[in-house]
């Protein structure tokens, strides 16, 4: 029986060692993005029963994010890079005026993959610094913000990398209003994944 286990427990550390053979190798480049689309009727992410930013109370709302990027592996597993983006939300209210925000940002980043799961499963965290510029029906704001996020991605093959990507779940805003109606320190929770997902496809170059 004692060696039974230990041989169960010699394959489950050769399997956790070889499950670590690099994928993301120093040199290579990645393009890709993140996208998020949300509908939600009748409530407003974070909206708390507040009016956001004056308006009068949602009814419904549209919201949907693209944020490209490209990367640069400067070590194993360790990304770096740049993003451009843009954030547009579509809202009724129960009033005849609706609101119509839209978000311009640039920004650097870096990933790393933390651990892999299975022969093509991973973790990763990302972190990130961007400029915003808002838009909104009768205002508008620059601010900047950060940002740490989570995820789990699938090597698709040797080129594509797809990845569920839990946004925002740290997060730092330099000043209101902003495009997620949040100010100084906050975090996301699992309901505001489920009504606003994203996603992530990147394309390795080399």
């Amino acid at each position: 029986m004692g060696k039974h286990y230990f041989l169960t427990f010699t394959l489950l550390i050769s399997y956790i060692i070889s499950a670590q053979n690099i994928n993301f190798h120093k040199g290579e480049v990645w393009l890709g993005g993140t996208f998020g689309l949300s509908f939600n009727n009748n409530e407003l992410a974070r909206i708390n029963q507040q009016t956001y930013l004056g308006q009068p109370e949602i009814q419904n709302q549209l919201a949907f994010q693209f944020i490209p990027k490209i990367e640069y592996a400067v070590f194993n597993k360790f990304l770096v890079g740049a993003h451009l983006g843009f954030s547009m939300n579509l809202a009724e209210s129960d009033h005849s005026s609706n609101l119509n925000l839209q978000n311009y940002k640039a920004g650097i980043n870096a990933r790393y993959f933390i651990v892999k799961v299975l022969p093509q499963l991973f973790i990763q965290s990302e972190i990130g610094l961007n400029y915003n510029y808002l838009h909104t029906n009768n205002t508008h704001n620059t601010y900047l913000k950060s940002y740490l996020d989570a995820g789990i991605s699938f090597n698709i093959s040797e080129y594509w990398l797809a990845s569920l990507i839990f946004k925002d779940v740290l997060s730092y805003y330099s000043e209101q209003p902003n495009f997620e109606n949040r100010s100084d320190f906050s975090n996301n929770n699992f309901r505001d994944f489920i009504n606003f997902p994203h996603f992530s496809i990147m394309y390795r170059f080399n």
